[in-house]
């Protein structure tokens, strides 16, 4: 027998197959043109198939069988054969046991074949797998359903069905393993691969599963008809003449009709004008139910929920709809058709997903001002409409498969994808014409198949090591992995460089960006729904609506980056304005964090590449501009973040201001100061202002205003916010401030000039073995020290036991007189007394000192550190407490704990004293000084007092405090949602709870104060504070019910200058 030719004996018979020589050198075996069913042809049409029949000699098995009747998408002629079901075979050779890979064509259920002219073996063979490619009877041949066990629909799936048994019979005298079978598809083939996941008929035909841009819950992929008598194979019978409503006469009657006749009437006139602009495919799967082996035995929805029980690969490409409305294969989507889709839009939406439309809920209105804003549907919006197209017809489907998926608490691994590899060569969008950028549907194909139908146009196949090849490579050894392995990158290679991970329970889904360089990123499970692009100065941005926790809807745009990345040599220096960057930045997911030590898990986390902000609104084209708060987050200087895990805008945003939450470096490497212009210290502040640079040159984009932006902090964030509002470098960046908890005069917001052996820089750079006194050779030094590691070490090792009994910071703000841009120009105390110029609201919570001792963030103090404490006081004071004590030591201790000890039993009273030192002297101190100025009411001061106390205070939970009183940072939970309740199986409130009327108060007179300045604009029940030369300072306990109410100068527990002189008398 002639080399070239391979003898296999399967159950039916003898083929003899040929070897080819594949496209990049090197061979494989083809057996072409297998039946795997008797033709369905005559008696056999629209009937379910049948096995095929045994032959006789050696088949000839060189050449590719029929093709499926269809109308051929670049020649409009009709083609094929109505006796099509045939598969082919390809492996390097016949001896080695394989895994298989069986192809499934897309082609909307009505085009396409399994043949090489879109599907040639060539790169997948040559990665040790055995691949098998069929063809599937299309349009009403093998999807006709009259609802009547005459004709029950589906045959073409049944068909697949069919050649999968085949296989299971045959595939090992081929050198393939039948109990290693991947089935893989794309577009209506992904959508196949699906439901042959989710119908029992397909049960145990294959282990793996792979669907590219296409699967079951896409609205394209099943058609119901509400009256059965209006379905598509009466349709077809009333166009060829026979107008009837009994399926036996049309069952008979459309027998009769040539198989090419009946293609072409069936695609080119059932379509109504309204079905053509939505994309409607013609025939797809049906329910069967009349069918007594029926392939959905339910309907495919319950199925869907039941999730995919195989490992399985699932994604889309970065722009697929283009494909749809600028491609030669539907045509260049005509003026007057953008123009009626512009004055009814609901006739581009597929009646599937506009039902679905209803369970988000939004409107087609609201659905049309996603994608296009106010703008027309037009050519020149033709990016907007190929991006919603994108969405509806692929993308959310794809997204609704991945959240089921997600949904249970333990599946067979899920990968998700998105192909965003864009080729120079354009070899897709040359032969289909399109034109808008991304990565259309169907392109990735060309990167796992040769195509030899590229011949007739021309175009060779890449070269070897073109960038167009390594993505062949990269594509097609994690596809055959994933067949091998179940997992696509088992182990990382220069081919494979990126571990792909899982799909894991959670709001997050972790997916690979596919390009040069393949990038695990993560995205909301609610992507999908809906996306708003707007353009700020360094780029477009592409958000997401959201759902807030009460049913709300906002937008977010996460991730923005408003300053370089402080990496190399910009660590430890002032930021740089972030670069443009070309093409849409995706804003759904948050930028990295700074470095830091998480308070919960005690794990370091984070990245030095951390200065990104986020903005929330829920209108970015509202009729008036709206106010903009700025959150500054606490934590300290080292630690926190502005993500939602504790700052949620679900809360504020619907009191109609844009909210801009943002990152900024902590620790060390956001407030290391050696005293030296090498490392002059307050970087951390500078990028806040950095922040409200990129805020005041953008946010107008976002629907904000940026002559009207409130900044507002808690603990070291409330601090940042008075120290703005005192610095030169921040005037005009804002125009409101509400300090929360810390301010700049509270003992531990500024950390006075202090000796090279004190100095924390240098404590570092010698725990870090490296001694000196040269601030030179220190920045040197720590510069070269990765940020994980400095963090850590400073954390853990850089405060002395005095320190940490006195709850010292570890890193703090400092005078930077070195800088050439200082954001302390003056020395401490000239600085604070410059007052705030601007309206100004402060306060603190009833019992702010009990997060100190009482709470897991520090642990609870033990009976050892009390009396470390009861013995020597002092350790119990902060250094720049002691450094201005207007009392002694010993008069200090007794106005707190008289003749007691220190102790549990006296924990009150160290709690008490421990809120005075951090917290009420220096916000009393601060409110002393505002009084002191000629405010009007522009630039008023409001005082409140946080006293309301819930039983299901989330801060106390989490910190595991008991202690009673309101603790530190408690009212964070009535201004923003917590995201991480869901970690500690916790809700937010009720709607008719106290806890909710509380978060409707704090939130109105916050946002109130931002948009007006005064935060009890209607009923003025919140009078700002007046001049305290009387001896009182007004405030607004801030409880159930609000009260106004007086601090008394010299009544107050925190006021030792006062019970000094008591003490004395």
């Amino acid at each position: 027998m002639d080399n070239n030719r391979v003898d296999v004996h399967v159950h039916e018979g003898r083929l003899i197959g040929i070897v080819e020589e594949a496209v990049y050198g090197g061979h494989y075996v083809a057996f072409r043109g297998i039946p795997y069913a008797k033709p369905p042809v005559g008696q056999l049409r629209f009937k379910d198939p049948l096995p095929p029949e045994r032959w006789f000699g050696h088949r000839d098995a060189s050449k590719y069988g029929n093709i499926a009747v269809q109308v051929d998408l670049l020649t409009r002629e009709i083609v094929g054969d109505e006796d099509c079901l045939y598969l082919n075979v390809y492996t390097i050779d016949i001896v080695k046991k394989r895994p298989v890979m069986v192809w499934i064509h897309g082609g909307g259920f009505a085009w396409g074949s399994g043949n090489a002219t879109w599907y040639g073996p060539d790169y997948i063979v040559r990665k040790d797998v055995v691949l098998v490619t069929l063809n599937y009877r299309l349009g009403a041949l093998g999807f006709l359903n009259l609802y009547d066990k005459v004709v029950t629909g589906n045959q073409g799936l049944k068909d697949i069905i069919m050649a999968l048994k085949w296989i299971q019979k045959n595939i090992s005298q081929f050198g393939g393993d039948p109990n290693n079978v991947t089935i893989f598809g794309e577009s209506a083939g992904g959508a196949i691969v699906h439901y042959l996941n989710l119908s029992p008929l397909g049960k145990g035909l294959f282990h793996k599963a792979i669907s590219q841009s296409g699967v079951a819950s896409n609205p394209w992929s099943l058609t119901e008809w509400t009256n059965k008598m209006m379905s598509r194979g009466f349709q077809l019978a009333e166009k060829l003449g026979k107008v009837t409503s009994d399926p036996k006469v049309a069952y008979e009657f459309l027998k009769t009709i040539d198989a090419k006749k009946l293609t072409k009437v069936g695609q080119k006139f059932l379509a109504t004008p309204v079905e053509r602009l939505q994309h409607v495919l013609i025939f797809t799967p049906t329910l069967d139910y009349e069918s007594p082996n029926p392939f959905f035995p339910e309907h495919p929805n319950t199925l869907i929920q039941r999730g995919v029980k195989v490992p399985w690969l699932l994604g889309n490409n970065s722009c697929e709809g283009s494909f749809l409305i600028c491609s030669t294969f539907f045509g260049q989507i005509s003026k007057e058709a953008l123009k009626e889709v512009d004055s009814d839009f609901t006739k581009t939406i597929m009646p599937r997903a506009l039902s679905a439309m209803s369970k988000i809920p939004i409107t087609v209105e609201e659905l049309r001002f996603l994608y296009f804003g106010n703008k027309a549907v037009s050519e020149e919006t033709l990016t907007n409409y190929a991006d919603f197209l994108s969405d509806v017809v692929f993308n959310r489907g794809i997204m609704e498969a991945v959240d089921i998926q997600m949904s249970f608490d333990s599946y067979t691994p899920t990968y998700l994808y998105k192909f965003s590899y864009e080729s120079k060569t354009y070899l897709v969008k040359e032969i289909i014409k399109v034109t808008l950028p991304g990565v259309t549907h169907a392109e990735d194909l060309f990167f796992l198949f040769y195509p030899y139908m590229t011949k007739e146009f021309n175009l060779p196949p890449p070269l070897p090591n073109s960038d167009d090849y390594k993505i062949i490579d990269c594509l097609t050894q994690m596809w055959t992995n994933f067949a091998k392995t179940g997992d696509p990158t088992p182990i990382i290679t220069n081919m494979t460089p990126t571990k792909w991970t899982p799909l894991k329970r959670g709001n997050m889904c972790d997916y690979l960006n596919i390009d040069l360089i393949p990038r695990m990123e993560s995205i909301p499970l609610s992507i999908m729904d809906n996306k708003i692009e707007i353009h700020v100065q360094e780029g477009k941005l592409i958000g997401i609506v959201e759902k807030g926790v009460y049913d709300d809807y906002y937008i977010a745009f996460r991730g923005i980056p408003y300053a370089k990345p402080p990496i190399g040599d910009l660590r430890f220096k002032d930021p740089v304005p972030a670069e443009p960057w070309s093409g849409k930045r995706d804003a759904s997911k948050y930028g990295n964090i700074s470095v830091q030590i998480n308070d919960l898990t005690h794990e370091i986390e984070g990245s030095e590449d951390c200065l990104y902000l986020n903005v929330y609104t829920t209108n970015i084209k509202p009729s008036k501009k709206r106010a903009v708060m700025v959150w500054i987050h606490g934590g300290a200087f080292c630690q926190g973040s502005g993500d939602a895990v504790m700052y949620g805008p679900d809360y504020i945003v619907q009191k109609d201001v844009v909210l801009v939450t943002l990152n900024y470096r902590l620790g060390v490497l956001g407030f290391l100061n050696l005293y030296d212009k090498v490392a002059t210290g307050n970087q951390g502040l500078k990028d806040v202002i950095m922040a409200l640079r990129w805020v005041q040159k953008n946010i107008s984009q976002f629907g904000g205003n940026p002559d009207n932006v409130t900044i507002f902090g808690e603990s070291a964030g409330g601090a940042i916010v008075h120290y703005l509002t005192l610095s030169p470098l921040a005037k005009d960046l804002f125009h409101k401030a509400i300090s929360q908890s810390g301010v700049a005069t509270c003992p531990w917001g500024l950390t006075e000039r202090q000796s090279h052996s004190m100095n924390k820089g240098f404590r570092l750079a010698k725990i870090l073995g490296k001694t000196t006194a040269d601030p030179k050779v220190a920045y040197e030094f720590l510069k070269t020290i990765d940020a994980k590691k400095l963090i850590e070490t400073e954390q853990k090792s850089l405060l002395t036991e005095t320190e940490n009994l006195q709850y010292s910071l570890i890193c703090s703000p400092t005078l930077d007189h070195e800088s050439s841009n200082p954001v302390f120009p003056e020395d401490s105390k000239t600085f604070k007394c410059r007052g705030v110029k601007v309206p100004f609201l402060l306060g603190f919570t009833s019992c702010e000192g009990s997060f100190l001792p009482c709470s897991s963030w520090k642990g609870h103090i033990s009976k050892e550190k009390l009396k470390k404490i009861d013995s020597d006081f002092k350790n119990a004071i902060l250094p720049e407490t002691l450094s201005t004590l207007p009392i002694t030591i010993e008069e200090l201790r007794s106005l707190y704990f008289g003749d007691k000890a220190i102790s549990e039993e006296t924990l009150t009273n160290y709690v008490d004293f421990l809120s005075d030192q951090f917290f009420y002297r220096g916000i009393m101190e601060a409110v002393d000084i505002q009084t002191k100025l000629n405010n009007n009411d522009k630039k008023a001061t409001y005082l409140y007092k946080f006293s309301y106390e819930s039983d299901s205070s989330f801060v106390r939970k989490i910190y595991n405090i008991e202690f009673p009183g309101v603790t530190h940072a408690e009212e964070l939970a009535y201004l923003f949602y917590f995201n991480m309740l869901k970690k500690f199986g916790m809700s937010s409130p009720a709607i008719d709870s106290e806890d909710y009327k509380m978060i409707k108060c704090l939130t109105q007179m916050w946002t109130d104060f931002a948009k007006t300045g005064n935060p009890t604009p209607v009923t003025n029940i919140w009078l700002p504070v007046n001049d305290s030369q009387d001896g009182k300072y007004n405030y607004l306990n801030i409880d159930t019910n609000l009260q106004m109410e007086v601090f008394r100068k010299g009544e107050e527990r925190w006021d030792w200058e006062e019970k000094k002189n008591k003490l004395q008398h």
